[in-house]
């Protein structure tokens, strides 16, 4: 996984790295902080292990919500159970389909009795 065109050039082939595009880290809205330093259920979509790391590194030290997880994918749930969490809930496939599925299931776990 990532490495690309390393892992290509150790193999022999030609390979010319070019940056598609630029995604700068951002901060936690201050929204985004209150929700989580508030009790209740929070369902958390995570797209990528980079995303989960940042939001690991970006929880507020007074967290308190209850974290139900949706990862995009196996890696992306490795990645996302380093974050505490009550529900960590994989995605069938990387769609969007997929992600609304599986935030619908966290949603539903979320949910009082």
């Amino acid at each position: 996984r990532g490495d690309v065109a390393d892992r290509l050039a150790v193999a022999g082939q030609d390979t010319l790295c070019v940056p598609v595009y630029r995604q700068p880290p951002q901060p936690l809205s201050p929204d985004g902080t209150a929700l989580l330093s508030s009790a209740g259920p929070l369902v958390v979509p995570v797209f990528s292990p980079r995303s989960a790391g940042l939001l690991r590194a970006s929880l507020p030290p007074d967290t308190r919500a209850t974290l139900y997880l949706v990862a995009m994918s196996a890696v992306v749930a490795k990645a996302a159970g380093a974050i505490p969490h009550s529900l960590l809930v994989t995605a069938t496939e990387p769609t969007a389909e997929a992600m609304l599925h599986a935030c619908g299931a966290a949603l539903d776990a979320a949910a009082p009795p």
